[in-house]
């Protein structure tokens, strides 16, 4: 058979070197030429290749082709060889061709000057033969010999072989003529620049000799420019010049190299080439390295299109949502990943495969497929486009309606089909479905109106006849109805019906949600149970499922939730004694829509006594805020009293050091104390607005802890608790303790409960810590020995505005919103929180966030604070953007004691006046100033003075506040009340810090 495409390539690039070499070294082409034959078969797909020299003698009756040279694929090949040119009656004619340098082409289909009986007799399908000329007369042929089919020649293929013979032709005539050096010989010079191929010829050390005319066409170089230099100069600078050297080096060692790569020309532009080396080394002389050139850009981009072409068909092809059959003579032999999908088969079961195969006996109709099958295709072989609908059957005997397009193209001179089939019977079964859906909806529509308005001792009646006309809707055999208890731990029946009093119908009256959690816990979502729960029931819940539908002969079941506005309440079971194939989402839907018209016909008489209770809950609420209220007045009252009262006292001048450090101790206490309560405010206030948000970033779990551990011990001993032990817990074996979160959020949690502790525990032990639970949650804990909390205020500490009652805020003071924030942000956090405790056994608070790992820890980049004495920023100017004149004096003090210039600005337009006519080093900007805000001004200043450092301080509390201060330009963010300490170390960030010595 013929070589494929790339195989002739690979076969042609062996062939082209070989020639190259006798190109070079005439004097031994007689003894090796059967090499070359040899490959003209395998490049060619011939049979037997032949080269034939001319004897022409006096007498023209013997005048003959004497065969010089042969070459035979097979061993059991006449050896004598076709002399086909000098036989019969056509031996004149072929000579005239030859003579005149054409080629001939002969089939043995063809009876034209009577060849054909010359080629039969030899079993040859084919015959080619191509002229040698020497001195422009007819020397030999080439010929070429097919046995196993007609030989079509492409363009490619007859250019080298009209090559090789011209390049033959001038060897023999060199031979005829003179010994002498090749290059010296004018034909031969003639015909080494006339080569449609590229050529160089080096010496040993790669220094150009000569170089053919196409080669400076091609690469845009003139013989003077090139002849003289070595070749690799010629190769750009970052090209891989090594590879190139090591290929002149193989050709000198003596080996023969067709390799393709890319050169460049002239201007730097690419060529894509094939290269074929091979030494000479002529009369003894010094060995020359001979280099051809083919210019292959043009191929390499065919190449690329074509890729890039089947790359696109290829991808459409398999991507495509419908199955494709490619067919020939109605038997398929191609098709994409969708058929496979849609018939549900592999590719070695479905190729080779008719469409009537892959077809029931009959269509839907009636009418045989094979009969219709015959009709479409014969319309479609009038090359018009046939889609109609079929019925498929798969090889596991299943059956599926199809929507089919037949196109019949030609490819090549053959004929073929490409089928394209798309699955509808999911179409159908919905344009059935809809049908009966319509004459449901129309009665749903009668009786929803009636359940609205109906009075509630008939609302029971509108059931049952919901159930009976849903059942019979569905075809199911039995409908019930199940209402969940208060506790939620079982359902009971409240209503039912049955089609058919005769057949066996077990009940059950009452359902543990225990019993059947896989399907509890999809109800609860909202979602449908069909037939089964594989995967999610326990093995005692499959138990009981099976022994249900045993006892009632259920095959199938459809269980939809009775929910309100979210709330689950019960379930619909629909139970069938056969299989059903409509147990799908068009058939459900229905379903779902009368499960939500009980539920709702249900909930109505549950919200009338609900509204009842519900003003009763209001009173009670507005009792609730009442006492919050008070207790909020008696919580900012107390810390406030202190503050003023020993404000007061402090102007005493007869006061002790000792006594001036303790009253501006509990001065800063209670300030601390009142700022604490209006964060807790604030808090509340957000939580209840859904203004809160939660700012997740790197946080190593076991310093955050350790850093509550050293706070809170502090507070034991500053409270007179020491006594208490104080323990905490990590986990060893825990791979990563990075974690993304909210470190202000889960410190203000694990705070407020520690706090607790403290205020609670009078004796014995408090301890917290945390683990990783197996569901990946982070599991944080406080236990302490404190006074406990009964059973039924569990849920009640956790709520708004709550404490256990009066008497525990009179002795433990407090406003009871630790709790309600705690609770809040651990939601907001995704997590969960609760308690287990006992009156008199302590408690143990517990809470869980998700576990999010980082795997490289971030750096702590903090400033470590210094005292204030150790600043020193003599020399900077610090612009302080304030109208409030006791917050200026504040901070006019602290910079002062740094030795820093203070300028005061006491609205946003004189800052920026401020900012951009002078030299300053820092400005503190407040937000909220007269004229311009922070935001505008500080944008302005940054316009102008990209460079200047501004702190933005404000008494706005929310979060997000931070934000925005930042995205106007704000280099940093200080929160009112400013600490001293904060204060100070920006300005340290920002100016650089300098020690007094």
């Amino acid at each position: 058979m013929f070589p494929t495409k790339k195989e002739a390539g690979h076969l042609t690039n062996q062939f082209l070197t070989s020639a190259a070499r006798y190109f070079t070294a005439t004097e031994n082409w007689q003894n090796d030429i059967r090499h070359l034959l040899a490959k003209l078969t395998l490049i060619t797909g011939s049979s037997r290749v032949s080269l034939q020299q001319w004897q022409s003698k006096s007498n023209s009756e013997h005048q003959v082709f004497e065969l010089t040279r042969t070459w035979c694929r097979s061993s059991d090949l006449d050896n004598e060889g076709l002399y086909v040119v000098c036989r019969g009656k056509a031996k004149v004619e072929l000579l005239k061709l030859l003579c005149s340098g054409q080629q001939i082409h002969l089939l043995s289909s063809e009876a034209k000057a009577g060849w054909n009986v010359e080629l039969n007799e030899f079993g040859i399908e084919s015959y080619s033969g191509f002229p040698i000329l020497v001195n422009e007369k007819l020397w030999g042929v080439l010929g070429f010999e097919f046995t196993l089919g007609s030989k079509t020649w492409d363009s490619s293929e007859l250019s080298i072989l009209s090559a090789f013979t011209a390049l033959l032709g001038s060897i023999i005539e060199n031979e005829q003529t003179s010994p002498a050096d090749h290059l010296n010989n004018s034909y031969f010079e003639e015909l080494f620049h006339s080569s449609p191929a590229a050529i160089v010829v080096l010496d040993q050390n790669g220094i150009v000799e000569s170089v053919n005319r196409e080669f400076t066409r091609l690469f845009q170089y003139e013989q003077a420019e090139i002849k003289g230099r070595k070749i690799d100069e010629f190769l750009p600078s970052d090209f891989d010049k090594e590879s190139a050297v090591q290929l002149t080096d193989r050709i000198l060692e003596g080996e023969r190299i067709a390799h393709e790569g890319v050169r460049y020309r002239k201007d730097g532009s690419p060529v894509f080439v094939t290269i074929v080396g091979t030494q000479s080394q002529p009369d003894h002389k010094q060995p020359r390295v001979y280099s051809i050139y083919y210019d292959i850009t043009d191929k390499v981009i065919a190449q690329e299109k074509l890729k890039e072409s089947q790359a696109r068909f290829e991808l459409l092809f398999e991507s495509a949502n419908d199955a494709i059959f490619l067919l020939k003579e109605g038997i398929v032999f191609e098709c994409n990943a969708r058929t496979l999908e849609m018939f549900k088969c592999t590719r070695e079961e479905i190729i080779g495969r008719t469409a009537i195969d892959l077809s029931p006996q009959r269509q839907p109709n009636g009418i045989p497929s094979l009969k219709l099958a015959v009709k479409y295709n014969k319309a479609a072989q009038g090359h018009a486009q046939q889609s109609f609908e079929w019925m498929h059957q798969r090889l596991d005997g299943s059956q599926f309606m199809a929507e089919v397009s037949i196109n019949v193209f030609e490819w090549k001179g053959e004929s073929f089909a490409q089928a394209i089939v798309r699955d509808i019977t999911r179409r159908k079964k919905t344009e059935t479905l809809l049908r009966q859906r319509f004459e449901f909806i129309t009665f749903l529509s009668r009786v929803s109106a009636d359940l609205i308005n109906l009075e509630s001792d008939k609302i029971d009646e509108s059931i049952n006849e919901l159930l009976a006309y849903s059942g019979s809707f569905s075809g199911s055999n039995r409908a019930f109805v199940y209402l969940i208890n208060h506790e939620a731990i079982q359902l009971h029946l409240s209503y039912k019906w049955i089609a058919d009093t005769s057949v066996s119908a077990f009940v059950l009256d009452q359902i543990l949600i225990s019993d059947l959690p896989g399907v509890y816990q999809k109800l609860v979502k909202g979602e449908t149970v069909i037939k089964a729960v594989p995967l999610m029931n326990t093995r005692s819940e499959e138990a009981l499922l099976a022994e249900i539908l045993d006892l009632s002969n259920i095959v199938s079941y459809v269980i939809t939730p009775l929910t309100v506005s979210g709330k689950f309440m019960g379930m619909i079971a629909y139970f069938a004694d056969k299989e059903f194939e409509e147990w799908n989402d068009e058939a459900v839907n229905p379903l779902k829509l009368t499960s939500q018209m009980i539920a709702n016909a249900i909930e109505r008489s549950r919200v009338e006594h609900e509204l009842k209770n519900a003003k009763e809950k209001a009173v009670e609420s507005d009792k609730l805020k009442t006492a919050f209220l008070s207790s909020m007045s008696h919580e900012i009252r107390t810390p406030m009293n202190h503050i003023l009262g020993f404000i007061e006292l402090l102007k005493d001048p007869g006061l002790t050091e000792k006594e001036k450090k303790e009253f501006m101790t509990i001065v800063k206490s209670s300030g601390n104390l009142l700022l604490k309560l209006i964060d807790d405010i604030i808090d509340i206030a957000k939580l209840e607005s859904g203004q809160l948000l939660i700012n997740q970033v790197d946080l190593d779990l076991d310093k955050f802890m350790d850093d509550l551990y050293i706070s809170f011990s502090d507070q034991l001993r500053s409270i007179g608790k020491g006594r208490i032990e104080f323990k905490i817990l990590k986990p060893e074996r825990l791979a990563t303790k990075t974690i993304k979160t909210d470190p202000l959020r889960l410190q203000q949690i694990v705070s407020n409960l520690l706090s607790n502790a403290l205020k609670f525990t009078l004796e014995g032990k408090i301890t917290f810590g945390y683990t990783l639970y197996s569901d990946n949650k982070l599991h944080f804990f406080v236990e302490d020995t404190g006074i406990g909390i009964p059973e039924e205020k569990h849920l009640e500490v956790f709520e708004r505005f709550r404490q256990l009652d009066s008497s525990y805020a009179r002795e433990y003071s407090g406003t009871g919103l630790g709790l309600a924030i705690s609770k809040g942000l651990v939601e907001l956090m995704q997590g969960e929180i609760g308690l287990d405790s006992e009156p008199g056994m302590g408690s143990r608070f517990f809470f869980t966030i998700p576990f999010t790992p980082v795997k490289h820890k971030t750096e702590d980049t903090g400033l470590k604070s210094l005292a204030t004495n150790e600043y020193n920023f003599s020399g900077k100017t610090v612009l302080v953007v304030e109208d409030d004149e006791i917050n200026f004096r504040f901070l006019e003090i602290v910079i002062h004691k740094t030795k820093a210039k203070v300028i005061r600005a006491l609205t946003g337009r004189e800052a920026i006046d401020i900012s951009l006519g002078q030299a300053i080093d820092l400005v503190l900007m407040d937000i909220q100033i007269p004229l311009i805000d922070g935001y505008i001004a500080t944008a302005e200043i940054k316009k102008v003075k990209p460079d200047l450092r501004i702190v933005a301080q404000t008494a706005h509390a929310l979060a997000e506040e931070k934000t925005k201060c930042l995205e106007s330009g704000a280099d940093d963010y200080l929160s009112k009340p400013i600490n001293r300490r904060d204060l100070l170390s920006k300005m340290s960030l920002f100016l650089g810090e300098k020690k007094n010595s």
